[in-house]
């Protein structure tokens, strides 16, 4: 049995070092060059031009998804290449029945990553500028990866000794064996914590399973004394993470509730120090002590950014009651007063500049499935402000075929007709805006409700309880000044208003939608089924030569 007994130096465990390390400078690789590409094509972008354009290609074929809520192509892409790695270095010249250390190894060197990749705000995410949903996927791939080789590291090991009941009870009495039994188990508790149901609906428990890791760094140090050297790597990414987030990202602020229909809360912040500048599909960190001292929920930033400021004094985002968390705020808020909350970022790609949407697009499509609204109204805001800014600051002959946007499709769909009345207001504001401006792109807002009940009343208002909650951002803007909205005494035309289409009882059509336009941008935000959608029209439709589509998928942040 030469090889198992782990109390003693008989086990040539340094010789499974180099296959670790190989994995782990594959993995850093990686890392490396998904930076090299964020630094170029954020430092470069003009230079980056034509390799954007083909990685939104190649990113737009691989987003196909094959069936009803099933990840899309690229997912398993990504668990093959993952596989593809590490399955060699786990089989190549080792017997696992003689030498099942191999394994455990190979999960030494994931732990890292791991712990580079772990919060809303990760060391990973930072590099890479990969997005926090995204990255959450790797995250949870790693962690299914280090789950599945210590499984096997734990399994071919027992099996070996269990041929021999007496040598197994011997080894069971060691200390190095019982620690790493118990950093097993601690893992398996970890991983169990971690399944869907725990995330969404006992949120607590998910993070208390959590904290379970550090003991599971320390046991398996007591393990083997190899396990340090990669564990070190990873917690000093992840303190750094921790300091930079809280130091530098983090802000104490004043919050200021609305309370609408079906479930969405508006939340206007006031920062006590100035956030830096943010952009179209950033979100932040949410903390309300009021519900849950523990919980921060991402949601996406709504408001505009502020023209020629350094700094934003006050932002706001919109809350939709989906979990446990957002459905406690909306039940128990006090819309009368206001709270003290922690806001931390912002975090995300700022990719998405509306200079340059209406600068290198004939038609910009954007499409909103349910509270990805959140997303879409930034964007529209957005362009509407570049739009009324240049056309104030320029005189009639400069700004006279100066964009190349000649239309931009706003399209939201709804299951219920109640959830229109969160920027309905708005956007008849701003259809009213664009149409009382000729040197202004044509806007088609085309709102959808999927249900068919009460199909007769589409067009008409529903009665709410409180009509009062339903306010458009410039409600806000005069209680929270700085906000970044519609500078309302800029352009008094926008208080007026004009009726937008509703279609009632009928989905999107996004094989239709991105068909009916050229040299399209488009810009999806909404539920993963919805995305989907838009992701497998791109993919599937046969568009002629000299149409092309940018599509640009966003995050659900609610």
């Amino acid at each position: 049995m030469e090889g198992m007994d782990m109390s003693g130096q008989a086990t040539p465990a340094n010789i499974n070092e180099p296959y670790a390390n190989n994995l782990a400078t594959i993995i850093a690789s990686v890392i490396c060059f998904l930076t090299l590409r964020y630094f170029f094509v954020h430092q470069t972008p003009r230079a980056s031009s034509p390799y954007k354009r083909l990685e939104n290609l190649v990113v737009n074929k691989f987003s196909y998804t094959p069936f009803s809520m099933s990840p899309p192509v690229g997912a398993f892409l990504l668990v093959c290449a993952l596989t593809s790695a590490i399955l060699p270095l786990l089989l190549l010249n080792v017997d696992l029945k003689l030498n099942s250390n191999r394994a455990g190894f190979l999960s030494l060197a994931i732990v890292p990553f791991l712990l580079s990749s772990t919060g809303k705000n990760s060391a990973v995410s930072f590099l890479t500028g990969i997005s926090t949903t995204r990255m959450n996927f790797l995250h949870r791939m790693l962690g299914l990866a280090l789950i599945v080789c210590a499984t096997v590291h734990m399994a071919f090991m027992l099996q070996a000794w269990a041929k021999f009941p007496s040598f197994m009870r011997s080894q069971l009495q060691v200390t190095k064996v019982q620690y790493g039994l118990a950093g097993y188990g601690l893992l398996c508790v970890v991983i169990l914590g971690s399944f869907l149901p725990i995330r969404k609906y006992c949120y607590e428990l998910f993070l208390g399973t959590h904290l379970l890791g550090i003991a599971f760094i320390g046991v398996i140090a007591m393990h083997t004394p190899y396990a340090m050297r990669y564990f070190v790597a990873g917690l000093v990414c992840y303190a750094l993470n921790l300091v930079a987030v809280w130091g530098v990202k983090t802000y104490m602020a004043q919050a200021y509730f609305d309370v609408l229909p079906e479930g969405c809360t508006k939340i206007s912040i006031r920062l006590a120090s100035p956030m830096k500048t943010h952009a179209i599909g950033q979100h932040i960190n949410l903390c309300i002590p009021a519900i849950s001292i523990f919980q921060w929920h991402p949601f996406t930033i709504t408001s505009v950014q502020q023209q020629n400021a350094k700094y934003q004094n006050s932002i706001e985002v919109c809350v939709i009651a989906r979990g446990n968390f957002t459905r406690a705020l909306y039940n128990n808020i006090d819309a009368s007063k206001g709270l003290p909350v922690f806001v931390s970022g912002p975090f995300g790609s700022t990719n998405i500049k509306s200079m340059d949407i209406l600068t290198n697009s004939t038609s910009v499509v954007i499409a909103n499935g349910g509270a990805g609204i959140t997303f879409g109204i930034r964007l529209l805001r957005e362009l509407s402000d570049t739009l009324v800014t240049f056309d104030d600051n320029c005189e009639e002959k400069d700004t006279l075929n100066h964009w190349k946007t000649k239309d931009i499709y706003f399209y939201w769909s709804v299951h219920r007709i109640n959830e229109l009345e969160w920027f309905r207001d708005e956007l008849e504001h701003l259809n009213h805006l664009f149409e009382s401006h000729a040197r202004f792109p044509n806007l088609h807002i085309k709102l959808h409700v999927t249900s068919k009940d009460g199909a007769g009343d589409a067009s008409a208002r529903p009665n709410l309880e409180d009509s009062s909650t339903a306010h458009s951002s410039s409600d806000i803007n005069e209680r929270v000044d700085g906000q970044g909205f519609f500078d309302t005494k800029r352009n008094s035309q926008y208080l007026e208003k004009k009726m937008v289409e509703v279609t009632q009882g009928q989905r999107l059509d996004a094989k239709y939608i991105l068909s009916l336009q050229t040299d399209i941008s488009a810009y999806v935000c909404g539920p993963t089924g919805f995305n989907a959608s838009f992701k497998n029209a791109v993919a599937s439709l046969s568009i002629k030569k000299s149409t092309t589509v940018n599509l640009h998928c966003e995050d659900f942040s609610y």
